[in-house]
């Protein structure tokens, strides 16, 4: 606390009992709150819903890891500009591979319970 810097960037998981009180302290303490919604999770939907609208409510900033990201960055000039946005991209197309996993394997499944009727 006794540092200059005054920016915090949280993720985790349990968003609504972990972070929500890290965010809630942080806020108490005077820190800026950077929540990165995509890097977050709870066991349900419904609680990080409620994680997330609490956040807004202690003026936490919602953001993404990608926003994020290239917001540090600040510029394409940055020399690590473009090393970061071939991650970025490159983590991008791997998640649409899993999708599409994800998708054929319910879809595999799906036309196997419809044959154990």
């Amino acid at each position: 606390q006794n540092s200059k810097k005054q920016n915090v960037i949280l993720f985790g998981i349990e968003a609504h009992v972990c972070v929500m009180q890290t965010f809630v302290d942080l806020r108490e303490k005077g820190y800026n709150v950077i929540l990165i919604n995509d890097c977050i999770g709870s066991r349900s939907k419904y609680d990080k819903k409620v994680a997330l609208r609490r956040a807004e409510q202690e003026g936490v900033l919602i953001s993404s890891y990608e926003s994020i990201v290239f917001e540090l960055t600040r510029s394409a000039k940055n020399p690590n500009f473009k090393a970061i946005s071939d991650l970025i991209k490159k983590s991008g197309e791997e998640m649409e591979k899993d999708k599409k996993h994800k998708h054929k394997h319910h879809e595999h499944h799906d036309k196997h319970d419809k044959h154990e009727d």
